[in-house]
């Protein structure tokens, strides 16, 4: 699936059993980045139970990533309240990216399989991020 198609499977939703509130209005905007802030939470409420529990598993793993799912629901919404699309949003976000930093490069490799403990995940920011002597 791609943003477009992503798009209007949101789309669809938004209209059972009826728009959400302000949709296609000035007020549809409010609703969308208010939603995006509560879910945002979730992921982190569910990313939080996976650290306190100290032993991660996929139940834990697909907790966040439902929350993602809400979260990138309310993005499109913000994105269409906006008169625009997640592509030029994804673009625009490289854009930002390249400008900031012209001369770097950072290639994060893929992570899967169970979320990592807190030790791992701290020595994957040291290493992706050193700090400056």
């Amino acid at each position: 699936m791609d943003f477009k198609e992503y798009e209007e499977a949101c789309d669809r939703t938004t209209h059972d059993p009826k728009p959400y509130p302000g949709r296609n209005t000035g007020e549809g905007v409010n609703y969308a980045i208010v939603g995006l802030c509560g879910e945002a939470g979730e992921v982190a409420g569910a990313y939080k139970k996976a650290l306190v529990s100290n032993s991660p598993d996929v139940a834990d793993r697909d907790a966040v990533l439902d929350e993602c799912g809400d979260v990138l629901w309310y993005l499109a919404a913000i994105a269409r309240e906006l008169g625009t699309t997640l592509e030029e949003v994804a673009h625009r976000n490289i854009e930002k990216c390249l400008r900031r930093y012209p001369d770097k490069t950072v290639v994060i490799p893929p992570t899967p399989g169970p979320f990592r403990t807190r030790d791992q995940i701290t020595e994957m920011v040291d290493r992706l991020f050193p700090q400056a002597a």
